[in-house]
């Protein structure tokens, strides 16, 4: 399948943006007494043209549901940030396994505690055209409860199981349920860690399972036979710590067909954000994501 999409840096912020037309001031107040602070914002000087805009994060995250009023009230306070997308994590794929057959065959409830609360998310999306980067946390092997399982226990990161339960779930969502609104799949959260919580593997062994799942999951959507599924864009690395070696990786010849969408991590600690340095660290990255989409 020949992929051709312009590659771009995309930071997921909760964060609700005022623009104006030309240059004005917008007032920003706190709890402080008397503190009035205005923020300029030069809407002449046109960074990039192709910004996507600013996104939230909204997973199903509790194992007990919500009231209708909750709900409400959810769904008010979303629609005021009026995001430009969406990233929505499930739970390490025992959000709708809930075990193995005797030959490793995935068992699914569509109908637990988790999807339901996916689903109601997706509705909000759906509604509002919103574009989802869906994803999960970590690979089976790693938490939840399928990790005791014997069968849970082998399927790591490079496992293709775990991109067949994937491939599983994204049929359902989008075929059986009906929703258009998944545009892009970001397979393992800050990949990075990995080394950091089991200490006595190499940084080449990470990359080499992070590698292998991204492969097998690019296989599994392009032989799914639907269309909506092959259409779904990969990101990453979405890394947290080392964004230049992990962006290296992620644009590298072997990967670059199938991290269609160069994203990262950054929370930006406050000295960060007042002396710039996390402009410029976005920008770094911005460009070498660019430079290296060849």
């Amino acid at each position: 399948m020949n992929r051709k999409f312009k590659r771009f840096l995309t930071s997921l912020l909760s964060l609700a943006v005022v623009a104006s037309s030309g240059i004005g001031p917008v007032k920003a107040v706190d709890n402080t007494p008397k503190l009035d602070s205005k923020v300029y914002i030069n809407s002449d000087n046109v960074l990039t043209k192709d910004f996507e805009g600013f996104g939230v994060q909204w997973d199903p995250s509790d194992l007990f549901d919500y009231t209708d009023e909750q709900w409400s009230s959810f769904y008010e306070k979303a629609s005021f940030l009026s995001p430009n997308v969406m990233r929505v994590m499930l739970h390490d794929g025992d959000s709708y396994c809930i075990g193995f057959e005797d030959d490793g065959t995935p068992i699914y409830d569509w109908e637990s505690v988790m999807m339901k609360r996916v689903y109601k998310i997706l509705d909000f999306a759906q509604q509002n055209d919103i574009p989802i980067m869906l994803g999960e946390w970590r690979s089976i092997s790693e938490r939840g409860y399928l990790s005791y399982d014997d069968h849970g226990k082998t399927v790591n990161w490079s496992s293709p199981t775990w991109a067949r339960m994937i491939g599983d779930c994204l049929e359902h969502l989008i075929v059986d349920k009906g929703y258009t609104c998944i545009k892009y799949y970001n397979m393992i959260n800050e990949p990075n860690y990995y080394k950091r919580d089991h200490g006595d593997v190499t940084n080449e062994y990470v990359y080499d399972q992070w590698k292998q799942a991204i492969t097998n999951l690019r296989n599994e959507m392009d032989s799914s036979g639907i269309e909506k599924i092959e259409n779904i864009k990969i990101v990453g690395p979405d890394v947290y710590d080392s964004q230049e070696a992990w962006i290296n990786q992620a644009t590298s010849d072997e990967m670059k067909d199938k991290i269609e969408l160069t994203e990262v991590h950054r929370y930006a600690p406050q000295s960060e954000v007042e002396s710039g340095l996390i402009e410029k660290k976005l920008k770094t990255w911005k460009e070498q994501a660019e430079s290296l989409d060849c």
